[in-house]
């Protein structure tokens, strides 16, 4: 029975099973066939490793649980290696202030995520404390094939413990803030957004909005990093 014109019609297409979808990438995907036409539709699909890149992954684990991918070479490892064991040591730092008490004037508490309320507080402590898990427990792949200039790194959100790391990560100290502020990102470590970039409007932001600061990437990094040093 042929659909009426307006009709739609529905059902699984199986494409992986038809093209190579081993290279990571936005594929474009329009379904044409006996007449029956779709409208074209774009996706992400991070793609397989084939077997020599999974045993080459394989060999180089770090003891810290870091592989990596997009051919990192000896000195990004150890960048990378330095940068998130400081990552690890600042968000641990970051979990037991927000473990302890509230101090009497949670300066540092109030600068990065706004007027401080019980619950505010604890939803940080929360993320804290999943960040810190992550950055010591987590399978890490670093991934060094960003070139973009002007960009530290980036996540998919919805695919942990991947970081792509880019031009700017190589350029900066390796103190660790970068992998805290990505690690955020992660739907389940903290599910952060990107309302805010900079001191400036991270500060601006746990001004006017505690809640967007407290949902924050940034906000996060700086708490973390603590520089300068705020009780």
């Amino acid at each position: 029975m042929s659909p009426s014109p307006r009709e739609y019609l529905t059902g699984p297409v199986v494409v992986s099973d038809v093209y190579d979808l081993s290279q990571t990438g936005t594929y474009s995907i329009r379904y044409d066939l006996a007449g029956f036409a779709s409208t074209e539709v774009s996706l992400f699909i991070e793609g397989r490793p084939s077997s020599l890149e999974q045993a080459d992954a394989q060999r180089q684990v770090s003891a810290a649980g870091i592989s990596y991918s997009g051919a990192c070479t000896s000195t990004e490892k150890s960048l990378i290696n330095a940068a998130v064991s400081n990552a690890a040591n600042y968000a641990n730092t970051a979990y037991n202030y927000l473990n302890a008490p509230p101090p009497l004037l949670p300066t540092r508490y109030t600068t990065w995520f706004g007027l401080y309320s019980p619950t505010n507080w604890t939803t940080a402590k929360s993320h804290f404390s999943n960040i810190k898990d992550a950055l010591e427990n987590a399978a890490i792949v670093a991934d060094c094939s960003c070139e973009e200039n002007g960009i530290y790194a980036y996540v998919y959100p919805a695919s942990p413990y991947k970081i792509y790391l880019c031009n700017a990560f190589w350029n900066a100290p390796a103190t660790g803030g970068t992998f805290v502020h990505e690690m955020s990102h992660f739907t389940v470590v903290a599910g952060t957004k990107d309302y805010a970039y900079g001191k400036v409007a991270a500060t601006a932001l746990a001004l006017s909005n505690p809640s967007q600061a407290l949902d924050n990437a940034d906000n996060h990094e700086y708490f973390a990093e603590n520089t300068p040093y705020l009780p």
